[in-house]
């Protein structure tokens, strides 16, 4: 449906002592420049050491800060009608999702990544490969590229038809 949310709801990026005070690890306070780099290794063990379960729970169970009235304009039609203004709805420059979270971070990489005016380059990320491409993925790093390329050109084809 291409005017149905691309992705019904996000969650805001955390900063470390965000994080940590979520996962319930106790912060020190940090009176000296010298001593914070310690502090902040020493906080990052309990987090990844003995409070680790508590701590993952407690970020799994984390709401989402942006729903379906937030990402409603979000969708197929949207993002392709900004991208004809030199918009891409789905990073972090250009969304006004991104602009209205605490971290105006939501896309993280991606959501950085430009393309520059006057080329012909196009990022395109993929973080499940065999939902993205197909499942034929037993091949070395080569044949996956030669599979995308091949997939991209297909596809490039099927719009000229």
């Amino acid at each position: 449906n291409a005017d149905a949310p691309i992705i019904p709801r996000f969650t805001d990026y955390l900063t470390f002592a965000e994080m940590a005070k979520l996962g319930g690890v106790p912060t020190p306070r940090i009176t000296k420049q010298q001593d914070s780099q310690q502090a902040l290794l020493e906080v990052a063990r309990e987090m990844l050491g003995r409070l680790k379960p508590q701590v993952s729970k407690s970020l799994a169970s984390r709401a989402c800060n942006f729903h379906e009235d937030a990402t409603a304009g979000l969708t197929p039609r949207a993002w392709l009608e900004q991208m004809l203004q030199d918009r891409d709805l789905l990073s972090d420059h250009d969304s006004p999702l991104t602009q209205s979270s605490q971290s105006h971070v939501l896309f993280k990489s991606m959501g950085a990544w430009r393309m520059l005016p006057g080329s012909d380059r196009v990022y395109i990320e993929c973080r499940g490969v065999t939902e993205c491409i197909g499942p034929a993925f037993s091949e070395g790093m080569v044949e996956r590229v030669i599979s995308v390329v091949e997939a991209i050109q297909e596809l490039e084809d099927s719009r000229l038809h």
